[in-house]
């Protein structure tokens, strides 16, 4: 089995372009001895499947020249394909028709700038990668006047903060990848507004032992956006095969105390989260039922749900730009979950925590944190595919903002 990483790849607007999938070997502590070998070759032999990964979005995958002249999988479809290429050091004919026949069918390729982009590739290439650590605006400038192809796109890499990602706006790059979405800016705004603060207020009610039904009934009844998705969801396929349900009592009743306090927990993070990037939801979608699986594992099934908003919440201080013990004196959660993410300890911190490895390829981080959870790395590899599959599928009848795919 396999542990693999999607890192996002972004327009200038905080739109998802693409995905980069990375794959290690996850038994026991060894690392593939190539990436570009292993990252078709694993992906197949342990059953991954690229159409419920990325679910229509775009995915970049490093290919070596040997595995790109062999057969490509028949689920990695053109559109939604690009290669990433090392740069071509001599004229192989053999090589350069392959890489022609797959543009021809749709493939599109990229090439980092690790070494020396040479004209001779520049030829063949759609996109080049450049980290922004070593870039300058004449860089720019003159990659784009070395190549024939006046198409050419230009993804700067390594943008880890959201000074990182203001600073490379002005050089005019055409994509930005890393993971500066998950931290957060410098200079938050002073005061929540107060459609915020009444979801925090929402929030609060799930840490209850009990819910107030008529509170929450009171509370969808008199939002309309709030009752739109509620509708939206309930009678989705996925959700209601059997029932066309017209009333926001009937829609409550029907989900159930645990349903119920899941939607109102995604929901209310949907609202808070407007003006952030979707992917932040996304991220947090899948951290929550990351956590959830792991929690069911280990026998805890009482506990899943606290495991659940624990994940979901664990980017709550990024989405509202504040310091999470300021946070937790607007809004009470199980003191378990605080425990998790104030103090970062704890048996849900742990999980999160490799929730985290895994989403951003920190394999140490990944493989310390199974020997914690005594959860092996085939098992949170799979727990972790299966949290993207449920991400996918959750996400479009919760909102309709989720998930936009396909940007060019």
């Amino acid at each position: 089995m396999i542990v693999f990483a999607r890192e996002p790849i972004f327009t200038e607007n905080g739109r998802v372009f693409a995905y980069q999938l990375t794959f290690r070997d996850g038994i026991g502590n060894a690392f593939a001895s190539s990436v570009a070998e292993h990252n078709l070759e694993n992906s197949q032999t342990n059953k991954v499947s690229w159409t419920e990964l990325l679910e229509g979005y775009q995915s970049i995958i490093s290919v070596s020249f040997s595995q790109l002249l062999d057969d490509i999988p028949e689920d990695l479809t053109p559109e939604d394909t690009f290669f990433e290429i090392d740069t071509l050091e001599v004229n192989d004919d053999a090589l350069i028709n392959r890489i022609l026949d797959l543009k021809k069918v749709g493939f599109r390729f990229v090439c980092s700038d690790k070494k020396r982009i040479n004209d001779l590739t520049l030829k063949f290439v759609d996109y080049v990668k450049v980290s922004m650590n070593n870039v300058a605006p004449m860089d720019v400038s003159n990659l784009r006047s070395q190549t024939i192809n006046p198409q050419l796109k230009i993804i700067v890499t390594d943008v880890q903060t959201h000074d990182n990602f203001d600073r490379c706006k002005p050089l005019m790059f055409d994509y930005y990848q890393g993971f500066f979405f998950l931290s957060r800016k410098d200079k938050p705004s002073k005061d929540l507004p107060a459609s915020r603060l009444a979801m925090l207020d929402l929030i609060s009610e799930l840490a209850k032992p009990e819910l107030n039904i008529m509170r929450i009934k009171s509370i969808f009844e008199h939002d309309a956006t709030l009752s739109y998705l509620l509708m939206r969801f309930i009678n989705n396929p996925m959700v209601n095969k059997s029932h066309q349900i017209k009333s926001i009592k009937h829609a409550i009743t029907y989900l159930g105390e645990v349903m119920l306090r899941k939607f109102v927990a995604i929901v209310s993070l949907t609202h808070i989260n407007e003006g952030n990037t979707v992917e932040l939801l996304q991220v947090s979608l899948i951290r929550a039922r990351f956590c959830e699986l792991i929690s069911s594992h280990k026998g805890d099934k009482q506990t899943a749900l606290t495991s659940f908003l624990a994940g979901l919440f664990s980017l709550i201080d990024v989405i509202l730009d504040r310091d999470i013990q300021e946070l937790m004196q607007k809004v009470t959660l199980a003191p378990e979950i605080e425990t998790a993410l104030v103090d970062k300890k704890g048996e849900l911190h742990n999980m999160i925590r490799l929730c985290i490895g895994l989403e951003s390829a920190h394999w140490a981080s990944t493989f310390a944190s199974t020997a914690e959870l005594s959860v092996s790395t085939e098992e949170a590899g799979d727990y972790f595919l299966q949290a993207i599959r449920w991400a996918n599928d959750f996400s479009i009848p919760v909102s309709k903002d989720y998930p936009v795919t396909k940007v060019r």
